[in-house]
């Protein structure tokens, strides 16, 4: 311990710093009911001093006299109980061919299964004991990468063996085709059942989360109404398991909320994660899954996979009991090299299009995928008493030790908000908007107003930071010239069917996926209505453009792509129908170049028109 750990306190004249250690590269703050009590000011003030530098995560450990003012473990437990059944969920992991990662899914469904697990992690004697192999591996060598290593090892124990994304690409076209007519029979019935009664209608409704979905077809089809587990959890299409397969995987409690006005559970007397107050509290709206805390109940193995906050936000999760919980994490520095690296990987193919695959909750990755990456990473184990703080757009995941009840909820400081306004290139929309998109315009106008033009016209790229827009400021006064900031419009692309509202900022891709995915009887017809509202834009040669058929992206300029399509129309492996969208992609392309050299030859000889 004394060779690993080295202990400081931090030094202020304005406020008491908590003293703090270096555990496995990791910083870990001693903090009291009096620290966590002006929660937001310690951690500003923590970060303040530098001693976290780049990192994305470091731990708050809360003293014995303070958690012993809290909430007792046995009242913990009384309080969740009633809704471990009800959130259970299954975990499947998926290895692939020659590749450094596993897929994530997580199976809900009220079975034999989910109620042995309510049953056993009600009891408060189910925390401490036996030993866990991950608990001795950890104990033994003092490393928690050793249990990364070890944890890793086991989960291929019980993988399920995938075929690899071309086989994936390739069978869409045979099982695939044949898995959706046969689903296509019983919508069809549903669909006649639905047209004699309306009360049937409004009851089918009921079961549906507006917002929560997939677009992609697999998801759409497959998804389950009265799933209740993870809502950003992707569903694509799988095999049947049997009961002995599902018996070995690991179990976990999801997203459990309570409503603080009737059960509160503090880690000391005066803090609880949900009466946390934050630059949030400021929002119009209460983000449900943000503000207010999330329950995790789980058992040896169970895990969470790689993942960023929405909204590039703080996150805070204390173990309130149980066995330690492992961390790998990566700072907010290489996230966007760990985006990249996923998206060509094309594990899943129903979400490549996506450009945040990391808020599909999809990846476990490995540490040799980090080290072939390149990237640097930080692994520590939190144990019983500590508070794990994730810095804003840190890349985690992990996995639990043993069983143990966990609490986690997002907060923003002053700080957080241009880094909460930058995320918004990241936006995922394959789940929807309203749930996970936070509006930042009031933050912005109330801590950072000289950001707010440039925010309102959607100017992503060109938003500044503080200590950017305080220079600039003084160069401007400097040269007494005012102060002007360079913002682009973007477009809006609008579905062109009256009863649909969907929209998309800049990105005609996704309005066509969205054509695809939710008016596939109308396709055809709506997607040359969308080249005659928004005719193809062709890059230049350096740049590339997406076929609308395959989604690959074509180098060069529309001869190239026009090629591309000649080609495929041209392959005996293509069935007919995809060879018709082909050919209607090509005839849309060649119209559009026309409609360009016709525009082109009016602006270079102004008679043309006259003529």
């Amino acid at each position: 311990m004394e060779k690993d750990n080295h202990y400081s306190s931090l030094e202020t004249d304005n406020f008491d710093s908590p003293s703090f250690y270096v555990e496995d590269e990791t910083h870990v703050f001693n903090v009291t009911d009096k620290d966590l009590s002006q929660f937001i000011k310690t951690i500003e003030n923590i970060e303040s001093r530098g001693y976290v530098g780049d990192q994305g995560m470091y731990k708050l450990k809360v003293s014995e006299a303070s958690r012993a003012e809290g909430s007792g473990h046995q009242q913990v437990l009384n309080i969740l109980k009633p809704h471990l059944k009800g959130k259970c969920v299954l975990q499947e992991l998926r290895k692939y061919p020659l590749c450094d990662c596993l897929g994530y899914r997580a199976i809900s469904g009220k079975n034999v299964f989910t109620s042995k697990f309510a049953t056993e992690m009600a009891l408060l004697s189910v925390y401490s004991s036996p030993e866990t192999c991950c608990l001795q591996i950890l104990q033994l060598s003092g490393s928690p990468k050793a249990v990364v290593d070890h944890w890793f090892d086991e989960a291929r124990t019980f993988c399920v063996e995938t075929r690899s994304a071309r086989s994936e690409l390739i069978s869409h076209d045979e099982e695939g085709q044949g898995r959706l007519l046969e689903n296509g029979k019983k919508l069809k019935v549903q669909y006649d059942q639905l047209l004699t009664s309306a009360s049937s209608i409004a009851e089918c409704r009921k079961k549906k989360e507006i917002h929560k979905y997939c677009s992609c077809e697999d998801c759409f089809v497959q998804s389950d109404p009265e799933d209740e587990s993870d809502g950003l959890t992707c569903k694509s299409t799988v095999t049947p398991i049997s009961n002995s397969a599902l018996s070995k995987f690991p179990k976990y409690a999801m997203g459990i909320q309570l409503n603080p006005n009737k059960a509160e559970i503090k880690v000391t007397k005066s803090f609880s994660l949900s009466n946390l107050v934050s630059v949030l509290d400021l929002l119009p709206k209460v983000y449900r899954g943000l503000q207010i805390p999330h329950f995790y109940v789980g058992q040896v193995h169970s895990c969470f996979a790689a993942h960023t906050e929405d909204g590039a936000l703080y996150a805070a999760n204390y173990l309130h009991l149980g066995f330690p919980k492992i961390w790998v994490a990566v700072s907010a520095k290489y996230s966007d090299k760990v985006r990249e690296a996923l998206t060509s990987l094309k594990m899943d193919l129903n979400h490549t299009s996506c450009s945040n695959s990391l808020n599909h909750k999809y990846y476990i990755l490995t540490l040799n995928f980090f080290d072939n990456l390149r990237v640097p990473y930080q692994i520590t184990a939190q144990h019983e008493g500590e508070i794990v703080i994730l810095k804003p757009d840190t890349l985690h995941f992990g996995f639990n030790t043993g069983p143990n009840v966990a609490e986690a909820v997002n907060f923003g400081t002053v700080n957080w908000i241009p880094v909460g306004v930058k995320s918004m290139k990241w936006r995922c929309r394959c789940f929807g908007d309203e749930s996970i998109h936070l509006d930042m315009k009031p933050l912005v106008a109330a801590f950072f107003p000289q950001m707010l033009k440039s925010l309102c016209e959607y100017s992503v790229g060109k938003l500044q930071n503080e200590d950017d827009a305080k220079e600039k400021e003084e160069e401007s006064s400097k040269s007494d010239s005012p102060q002007t900031v360079t913002a682009r419009n973007m477009k809006t692309f609008e579905c062109p069917v009256p009863e649909c509202k969907s929209a998309y900022r800049d990105h005609r891709r996704r309005l066509v996926e969205h054509v695809r995915a939710q008016h596939p009887d109308s396709a055809i017809a709506l997607l040359n209505q969308i080249e005659t509202l928004y005719p193809t834009k062709v890059c230049a040669s350096s740049t590339a453009t997406m076929c609308e058929v395959c989604t690959s992206l074509i180098r060069g300029s529309s001869t190239h792509l026009e090629k591309h399509y000649k080609r495929q129309l041209n392959n005996a492996k293509l069935n007919l129908k995809t060879k018709e969208d082909y050919a209607q992609a090509l005839e849309r392309l060649q119209q559009s170049v026309k409609r360009r050299k016709k525009v082109v030859k009016a602006n270079d000889n102004p008679e043309y028109y006259s003529s």
